[in-house]
C-alpha cells in the first residue's frame, strides 16, 4: 500500500481543488467557509462540495457511503446500515467535526458525536465540508472542519422525483417528492424509507443479524419580496430503530431540525439575517422492549449577522449566536442545561491579485470561561489561474454532558473541572483550474492540547487486573496530538468522463506517547471514474487505506485494505433511469475496527425518476 502510493505522489503533484459539484460552467456558491456567499474558487478555506447531481450519480444510500472518499477525511463503519460511522477529518478526532443542517448545529450534547447514518441523504440538495478550524467562525467543536449539509428546495415550476430499490440483506429503499414554485415563492417536500436486516455486526456476541429501519421527512418553504428580502422555513424529521450486539441491544432514534430565515435589505450595503431553530436528538436503548436508557438533547438557537459592503473589494461581517442546551435523561445528571452565546466579526478584502480574510470570535458559556479564536486566510491569485494560499486558526470544544456532569457511581464520574481542548493550525496550499480540470496541493499542521480521556484513576495495580468491578473512570485533561498531513487532488473531465483522483499523507501522533492516533490510515488514495455511453452511464471507485491502529497503545494493528465498488445506470427514456450499484466489488475481508465485520459484497438495484 505504501509504495503504491508512493508511487502516485509525482503524478498528484498537480491535484484539483474539490473534484465534487466543480464540474459546472456556471460558479459554485458556498457560504460555510465565510457564512456569506462565494463561489469556490474566491474561498481561501479548503472546500469540498457535493450538490445533488453527484450523489445521485455516486448511487450512494447513506451519507456515509457518499463521503467515504472525501478528501483529507477517515471513515470507519462498524458494519452495514446505520451503523456507528466514524469520521476522522484531517485526523482529528470525530467529535472535532461541527455538522450543521441549513445552519442548525445537530448531534448528541451528552456524546459529543453525530450519528451521521441516522441523516438521511435522500433528504439533502448539496453539501459543504470545509477542511480546517473555523471556530473563529461557528463556536465550539470546529477543530478539524465543518460540515454543512443544505435539505432540497424548490424551483419555479413542477418536479417530481420517485426512486425504489432493492438489495442485499433483504434491503429496501424508497424516496420521493414534489417540490415547486412560482412569483418568487418555492416549496419541497420528501419522504424516504430505508430498511435492511444487515450482517451480524460483531463477533464473540449474539450470533444475530443486527437490523436497521430510517423513515424521513422535509418540507421547505420560502418566498423572495423582490430585491428586498427573503423568509425561509425549514423542517426535517428523521426516526427509526438501530439494532446492536451490545446490551441493551436496540435504540429507537430521533434526528429533528426546525428552523426559521429572514434575510432583508435595509440599504444596498447592508444586509441582515435574522435565525431561530430547534434541533433534537433523542435516543431511547431498549431490552426486551423496555427502555432502560434514554439520552436526549434538545438546542434551541438564535442567530443576527449583519453584512456590510465597504466598497466593492471590502465586507465586514458581524453576529451574534446564542444556544441553549438541555438533556432529558433517565440517568441522573448533576446539571442538565447550559447556555452559550458568542459574539464574531470578519473581514473580507481585495488588494490587486491579494485576497485576506480575518475572523475573530469570543464564546461565553455559563459552564466554563470564556473562549476567543481566530483564523487569518491569505491568498495570491496569479495570471494563469494558479492560487497561492496560506491560513492559521485556533480553535475549541467544549466538554460534553457526559464529560462534565455524568452523575457519580461506583464506577465512573464526570469532572466538571474539565477545560476546553484547544487547537492551532496552520495550512499553505496550491491549485489551479484550467479549461481541462482543476488540482490542488495543501500541506497542514494541527496541534491539540488539552484533550479529553476517560481513564481508570484508582491506581494502576487495581486498574490492571482482571477484576473490572474495582476501576473507577473519569475523564481529565491529560493528552496532546500533533497532525501532519498532505492533501493532493486531481481532477479531469471531458463532456463525456470524468476521473477524480485523490491521496492523503498524514502523520497523526499522541505527542506524550509518541503513538499513532488509533484508526487512522496514515496513506489512503480514491480514485473515482464516470463515462457515459448515450444512455448508458458506468462508474467505478476505487477507495484504498494503509494499516492503522485499533487502540492508543497501538498493540493490535489493522490490515490495510482495497474496497472497490461500480455502478451503472440506464435511462430508457428521458429522466427515468434502471440502476445497479456493487459495493465491495471483489468481496474483500477487511476489519473496519477490532472483532467488528464489514458487509462483503453487496448489490443494490433500483428504478428512479426525476433525477437531475
Amino acid at each position: 500500500m505504501k509504495s503504491l502510493i508512493t508511487g502516485l505522489l509525482a503524478t498528484l503533484i498537480l491535484a484539483s481543488q474539490p473534484t465534487l459539484a466543480e464540474n459546472h460552467t456556471i460558479p459554485t456558491i458556498v457560504i460555510t467557509a465565510t457564512r456569506t456567499a462565494q463561489s469556490v474558487d474566491e474561498s481561501l478555506a479548503t472546500v469540498s462540495v457535493i450538490d445533488r447531481a453527484m450523489i445521485d450519480q455516486s448511487q450512494a444510500t447513506t451519507l456515509p457511503e457518499l463521503l467515504r472518499t472525501l478528501p483529507g477525511a477517515e471513515l470507519i463503519t462498524l458494519g452495514g446500515y446505520g451503523k456507528e460511522s466514524s469520521l476522522y477529518l484531517r485526523g482529528t478526532n470525530t467529535n472535532h467535526m461541527l455538522v450543521l443542517i441549513d445552519g442548525i448545529r445537530v448531534g448528541s450534547a451528552t456524546l459529543g458525536t453525530v450519528a451521521l447514518a441516522n441523516l438521511p441523504l435522500a433528504q439533502v440538495e448539496r453539501i459543504e465540508v470545509v477542511r480546517g478550524p473555523r471556530s473563529s467562525l461557528y463556536g465550539s467543536e470546529a477543530i478539524g472542519g465543518v460540515m454543512q449539509i443544505f435539505t432540497r428546495r424548490g424551483r419555479d415550476g413542477i418536479d417530481g422525483n420517485f426512486e425504489l430499490g432493492y438489495g442485499s440483506f433483504d434491503t429496501q429503499t424508497f424516496s420521493g417528492g414534489i417540490s415547486g414554485g412560482a412569483n418568487g415563492s418555492h416549496f419541497n417536500l420528501q419522504a424516504s424509507h430505508l430498511v435492511s436486516n444487515n450482517i451480524d455486526i460483531q463477533n464473540g456476541t449474539d450470533p444475530d443479524k443486527d437490523g436497521y429501519e430510517n423513515n424521513s421527512v422535509s418540507t421547505t418553504l420560502g418566498h423572495r419580496f423582490g430585491n428586498w428580502g427573503e423568509i425561509e422555513l425549514h423542517w426535517l424529521r428523521s426516526e427509526g430503530e438501530n439494532e446492536f450486539d451490545a446490551y441493551p441491544g436496540e435504540t429507537e432514534f430521533l434526528e429533528q431540525t426546525i428552523g426559521a430565515r429572514l434575510q432583508f435589505t435595509p440599504v444596498d450595503w447592508w444586509s441582515i439575517t435574522l435565525k431561530a431553530a430547534e434541533g433534537r436528538d433523542e435516543n431511547d436503548n431498549l431490552a426486551a422492549n423496555i427502555v432502560v436508557t434514554r439520552f436526549n438533547t434538545q438546542r434551541i438557537s438564535a442567530g443576527w449577522q449583519n453584512d456590510l459592503m465597504l466598497g466593492d473589494d471590502h465586507l465586514l461581517t458581524l453576529g451574534i449566536d446564542s444556544t441553549h442546551e438541555e438533556v432529558d435523561s433517565l440517568t441522573a445528571y448533576s446539571e442538565t442545561e447550559r447556555e452559550n452565546i458568542g459574539g464574531f466579526a470578519e473581514w473580507q478584502s481585495a488588494y490587486g491579485n491579494n485576497d485576506l480574510v480575518i475572523s475573530l470570535r469570543h464564546d461565553d458559556s455559563d459552564r466554563s470561561s470564556g473562549h476567543t479564536t481566530g483564523n487569518i486566510d491569505w491568498g495570491y491569485g496569479f495570471a494563469n489561474g494558479v492560487r497561492l494560499s496560506a491560513s492559521y486558526g485556533t480553535a475549541f470544544k467544549m466538554p460534553t454532558f457526559n464529560d462534565l456532569f455524568f452523575p457519580a457511581d461506583p464506577w465512573s464520574a464526570g469532572n466538571p473541572d474539565l477545560e476546553p481542548e484547544l487547537s492551532k493550525s496552520f495550512e499553505l496550499g496550491l491549485k489551479g483550474r484550467h479549461d481541462w480540470g482543476n488540482w490542488g496541493l495543501h500541506g497542514y499542521t494541527t496541534r491539540i492540547d488539552n484533550m479529553i480521556e476517560w481513564a481508570c484513576t484508582s491506581g494502576s495495580a487495581i486498574c490492571n487486573d482482571a477484576d473490572w468491578s474495582n476501576d473507577f473512570w473519569q475523564p481529565s485533561n491529560v493528552s496532546s496530538a500533533q497532525i501532519d498531513g498532505i492533501e493532493a487532488l486531481f481532477n479531469l473531465q471531458r463532456s463525456d468522463w470524468n476521473l477524480n483522483l485523490t491521496l492523503n499523507l498524514l502523520d497523526p501522533r499522541d505527542t506524550d506517547s509518541g503513538n499513532t492516533l488509533q484508526r487512522r490510515s496514515q496513506q489512503s488514495m480514491s480514485l473515482a471514474f464516470d463515462k457515459r455511453f448515450g444512455p448508458i452511464s458506468a462508474g467505478l471507485t476505487v477507495d484504498a487505506h494503509g494499516e492503522r491502529y485499533n487502540d492508543r497503545s497501538n498493540s493490535y494493528k489493522l490490515d490495510a485494505y482495497t474496497l472497490t465498488s461500480m455502478r451503472l445506470a440506464y435511462e430508457p427514456v428521458k429522466r427515468w433511469q434502471l440502476r445497479l450499484k456493487i459495493d465491495n466489488l471483489f468481496d474483500v475481508d477487511y476489519e473496519p475496527a477490532l472483532h467488528y465485520n464489514n458487509p462483503g459484497r453487496s448489490v443494490l438495484a433500483s428504478v428512479a425518476y426525476g433525477l437531475k
